[in-house]
């Protein structure tokens, strides 16, 4: 349905927004969370975006578990979003992680993850 809008002038027909457009405004003003946000506007570019049908889908890698609930409780009250699956994957710089196996292709050229138990206080060697 289309709506008639007599801004400033000639009457302009208005399309009538479609889900592909909600969509995209969801993942837009998410990824504009994180941009603004303290622990991920510099990191943008690991955290991939989705939506459909009210659940924002998030993936990528962050360094620790804290952070991957930060950014599901940044998300989570955005308009149009009534669940937030966090598919983050936490990977330390020290090579430990909570992936199983890294992602076709890209298990060429990565180091092995290193067996070792690291505390929360205890420093990467």
């Amino acid at each position: 349905m289309s709506q008639i809008c007599s801004c400033q002038g000639a009457p302009k027909l208005l399309e009538a927004p479609t889900y592909e457009n909600l969509d995209r405004e969801v993942v837009r003003q998410a990824r504009d969370h994180l941009k603004q946000h303290t622990h991920f506007r510099n990191h943008t570019h690991a955290i991939e975006v989705g939506y459909q049908d009210g659940r924002l889908v998030l993936k990528g890698r962050v360094p620790s578990f804290y952070l991957k609930q930060v950014l599901q409780t940044v998300l989570r009250d955005l308009p149009g979003v009534s669940q937030v699956d966090n598919q983050v994957d936490v990977v330390s710089s020290c090579g430990l992680s909570s992936v199983s196996s890294p992602p076709k292709g890209l298990s060429k050229g990565l180091p092995k993850a290193r067996k070792k138990r690291v505390d929360s206080d205890e420093q990467c060697d």
